[in-house]
């Protein structure tokens, strides 16, 4: 029998100019010799000639796996077949988040090491021990828990500065959502009543932080990373996307830190498909923080900072944002959806969330 464990973050994280070039190393480090690289083709174009030079150092051989669709165990169990036909002991996803997430399933499915190279800065995956699933579709299917830790992570500055500034929007918007998210599951309560409140606590306490960090360095990183600077702001907000976000979800145990905003996004795939697949994850979020702000009665001065700061980051605040009118048959369908994922909710807390869907058609 299997304990349902706290897994925080990756084992190593490792953070610098061309950090990319430590990948031999690392799985060196595992006693690997031959790496099942999964990554998209434009994300392979970009980080392929920075990690060639350092297997052929440590003569691991590699072999490339194309990661295209969705985020699917038919994906994941094809790619894994591929691996073991080629004779690899491990696997390293390249890309962005549905990606490293495939990479994920297929280090679950082969039984090998896992080591993730992010190439943007949309999600926290990369530090994150669960991936999300969804059918050949795109409909949101659930999560996937790993039986392992993810060995390592290579956070290459050189190589995330030259990724699209739309995906570090959207990651900052998406991290944003931890604060409000998660005064939604602890009721605004920094107290610790029993033992085992005590990390979701913690999680809270940093979600606080990160808040005040992208309200400071979030608008300087994202210009800086638009003139392809490599500035303290920039890499700030990388390290808080990738790694300090992906603790908070460890510390909350996923589940205690996804609510409305996410419930926004994962209930999108179904409920308005099409608006979702020309969206990406944190960009739906964003509508999700400025409703969860509003169904938790936040400060307007708080609600006002999240709707600036994603304004100047382009980012969708609001339905007709995302291109929705707000209709009642709009909202209905997305009013059941929610409620579903919350099975405590009464009357009072679905006319609550009514309120908040309807001050949200508009910003």
């Amino acid at each position: 029998m299997l304990a349902s464990a706290m897994e925080v973050t990756t084992a190593r994280y490792i953070y610098e100019i061309d950090a990319t070039k430590y990948l031999g190393g690392e799985l060196r480090l595992l006693h690997r010799k031959k790496v099942y690289i999964l990554g998209g083709r434009r994300a392979l174009n970009a980080a392929l000639p920075r990690i060639e030079p350092s297997l052929i150092d440590e003569g691991i051989q590699f072999e490339v796996g194309i990661f295209e669709g969705y985020c699917t165990y038919e994906n994941a169990q094809a790619h894994a077949m591929l691996l073991h036909a080629s004779g690899c002991d491990s696997i390293v996803g390249v890309g962005g988040g549905k990606c490293l997430d495939t990479a994920k399933i297929i280090s679950k499915l082969a039984g090998v090491p896992l080591g993730m190279i992010p190439t943007q800065l949309g999600t926290c995956v990369c530090c994150t021990n669960m991936a999300i699933v969804y059918e050949s579709s795109g409909a949101y299917l659930g999560a996937c828990h790993p039986d392992k830790p993810i060995s390592f992570v290579l956070a290459d500055y050189s190589l995330l500065v030259e990724s699209p500034i739309r995906c570090t929007a959207s990651g900052i918007v998406d991290s944003m959502a931890k604060y409000p998210e998660l005064n939604f599951t602890q009721r605004n309560d920094f107290t610790c009543f029993d033992e085992d409140e005590s990390t979701a606590k913690a999680g809270h306490i940093m979600a606080s932080g990160t808040w005040q960090l992208y309200l400071a360095n979030g608008r300087q990183a994202y210009a800086d990373h638009a003139a392809g600077i490599i500035s303290p702001s920039f890499t700030s907000i990388v390290n808080t996307n990738l790694v300090t976000t992906g603790v908070i979800s460890g510390l909350a145990r996923g589940s205690k830190q996804l609510a409305i905003a996410h419930s926004l996004y994962n209930n999108s795939t179904t409920v308005f498909p099409e608006v979702w697949r020309n969206y990406m994850h944190g960009e739906i979020v964003s509508v999700g923080v400025v409703i969860q702000q509003y169904y938790n009665d936040a400060p307007q001065e708080e609600i006002d900072d999240f709707i600036s700061i994603a304004k100047d980051l382009n980012a969708p605040v609001c339905f007709k944002d995302l291109g929705l009118e707000g209709s009642s048959e709009e909202l209905d369908a997305i009013q059941q959806a929610i409620s579903k994922d919350f099975k405590q909710f009464g009357s009072r807390e679905i006319n609550k969330l009514r309120d908040a869907l309807e001050r949200s058609i508009v910003v």
